[in-house]
């Protein structure tokens, strides 16, 4: 069975410069590198048949500089010594270039790419409107999809014709946005000239897919590192040594004597006058000016919501709406419904007006659609929707996972995504995110994608001085935890992961509010545990918990910030 090796290119200038006004820039002294370096790493030469290419400056120097030693000779100089006879078919296809608009994944013209490669056959862009972004070339996700959907089939094609001949593999040197829609898989984020293996599969016999080929033989990564023992063994050690010493400590701080308290933990709990609590905030709150939890954590939503410029403060310093349409309200992480009735419940008075209404007004047709995978959380947050109109939709389901929801949570979605022109969508993630199983950006591209909803959140970021040291610490609190380390990103990688889901990189915005909320939550939670010990209580996990809040307060190396990206 043929084999589909998908290539991303290597190194470009306007991913270094940051600089996305240059229309098609070409690939950096590193990237010409990266993509040689392909000589001697891709494994599968004598396999392959056909090279698809994206007309694309980048891609296609990254085509012609990796695999001289595939392509046949007619495509380089022949005093250049590179091709081989009966070589690979190059063939460049407008469908695979990248998704967006911007003159950075916008195409040269014919005449200026044949000056440019004259051994090269342009003559696919002959019939199409290229390098126009209109028409079957347009960055809506619509078109893409469908633009994905055409270069599956032709490579169904392709593979079909070759499925007798010794060489029936095929390379496709393509972009990592476009590589999302082409796989279907929103996660895919290869290296720069790093390449994964697929197999050609027919869903019910007609829909094409590409799949993960099984035990793949990929190297995904140009700076992959040979396994070292040594290092290794050390490592182990350290991370061995962490969590002894943690363990150590949470079972040394969890200690109480009985001298200590004035009446049992049995007594103490009948005298606890709410079951449940009025409220369970579920955030680490936002302690600038606020003296204990049950107000720092609806303070960290208003900051949110401020960074988003749903709020804004009037000349007094009170919070009011801002001008913003109406908003329907995606609320990923939504615990047991404290945040959902601030939203919906909390009235604000307007930037130009004094009525007095709820940002999320589901009395005027906006929608709280809140999502959590907890059960008891879920039943709980719908106990409290229950008490006023429609409007407010809780559902039990794995955000992370868009493709696992039930039915009746994305028919929901859907009426959101129908509403009228005069309402915007936003995805809200308080303190929720870097929780998320394997990653973010399954939740992120459906939101942009699907939703086609901005994106606020207060998250974690890895700060860009962190030590290895303090790596590894992370990444045993992390296993203890059971958050996935790989969440721990930093900044540039957070907005490139969001550029990645399809928003665009001047629309995002990321505030560092660490110093509002490590070392308030760390202290409330040292103090608490003060004023309950004595009542023969405790924060039980929360005790580790404030500790490692208290050494990310004291070292920097998480950072909490407040993210925006609008559509």
């Amino acid at each position: 069975m043929s084999q589909i090796y998908l290539v991303r290119h290597a190194e470009s200038e306007h991913n270094v410069s940051k600089d996305y006004s240059n229309i098609d820039p070409p690939l950096t002294t590193l990237g010409i590198q990266q993509s040689t370096q392909l000589i001697k790493t891709f494994p599968h030469s004598s396999t392959v048949a056909v090279i698809l290419s994206s007309p694309l400056r980048r891609a296609l120097q990254t085509t012609l500089a990796a695999f001289p030693h595939i392509l046949d000779k007619r495509y380089f100089d022949p005093a250049s010594g590179h091709g081989i006879v009966d070589g690979a078919m190059l063939i460049v296809d407008p469908d695979l270039q990248e998704r967006s608009a911007l003159p950075c994944d916008t195409g040269s013209s014919r005449d200026v790419l044949e000056a440019a490669f004259p051994n090269v056959d342009f003559s696919s862009l002959g019939v199409s409107n290229w390098p126009s972004k209109n028409g079957d070339f347009s960055a809506d996700d619509t078109t893409v999809k469908h633009r994905a959907r055409r270069v599956r089939s032709r490579l169904e094609e392709i593979t079909s014709q070759l499925k007798s001949e010794e060489r029936a593999d095929v390379i496709v040197v393509t972009h990592g946005v476009f590589m999302k829609f082409l796989t279907e898989d929103p996660d895919i984020d290869l290296a720069k000239a790093g390449w994964k293996d697929y197999l050609i599969a027919k869903d019910n016999g007609t829909d094409i897919s590409l799949v993960p080929a099984p035990e793949s033989r990929r190297k995904n990564s140009l700076d992959q590192k040979p396994y070292q023992l040594v290092p290794f063994l050390l490592g182990f050690a350290s991370a061995f040594v962490v969590i002894f010493c943690l363990w150590l400590l949470s079972n040394c701080l969890s200690r109480d004597t009985d001298d200590e308290k004035l009446c049992s933990l049995e007594l103490t709990a009948l005298n606890v006058a709410d079951v449940p609590p009025d409220e369970r905030w579920m955030n680490m709150g936002y302690w600038k000016d606020e003296p204990n939890f049950s107000s720092a954590c609806p303070a960290l939503l208003f900051q949110t919501l401020e960074h988003a410029a749903l709020l804004t403060r009037n000349d007094n310093g009170a919070l009011v709406r801002s001008s913003s349409p109406k908003i329907n309200l995606v609320d990923v992480g939504c615990g047991y419904g404290d945040q959902m009735l601030y939203l919906t419940r909390k009235r604000f008075a307007g930037e130009y007006s004094k009525a007095r209404r709820s940002l999320v007004d589901t009395g005027d047709g906006d929608k709280y659609i809140g999502i959590t995978i907890n059960k008891a959380q879920a039943a709980f947050a719908r106990d409290y929707s229950t008490s006023y109109d429609g409007g407010i939709h809780i559902f039990c389901a794995d955000a992370a996972n868009p493709t696992s929801w039930p039915d009746s949570l994305t028919q929901t979605l859907s009426r959101v995504r129908l509403s009228d022109s005069t309402s915007s969508t936003w995805l809200l993630a308080l303190d929720s995110l870097y929780h998320f199983q394997p990653s973010r950006q399954g939740i992120l591209s459906y939101a942009r994608n699907e939703l086609h909803a901005s994106f606020m959140a207060f998250d974690l970021l890895l700060s860009d001085s962190a030590t290895w040291w303090q790596r590894l610490v992370l990444r045993v609190i992390c296993l203890v935890t059971s958050t996935p380390y790989t969440n721990f990103i930093s900044r540039a990688e957070y907005i490139n992961m969001l550029v990645r889901a399809g928003y665009e990189r001047y629309d995002i915005k990321v505030n560092d509010v660490s110093e509002h909320v490590f070392p308030g939550i760390a202290a409330y939670i040292q103090q608490r545990e003060v004023q309950l010990r004595q009542f023969g209580m405790g924060p039980g996990k929360l005790k580790l918990a404030g500790t490692v809040f208290g050494w990310w307060a004291r070292s920097g190396v998480v950072r909490g910030v407040l993210v925006v990206a609008t559509v």
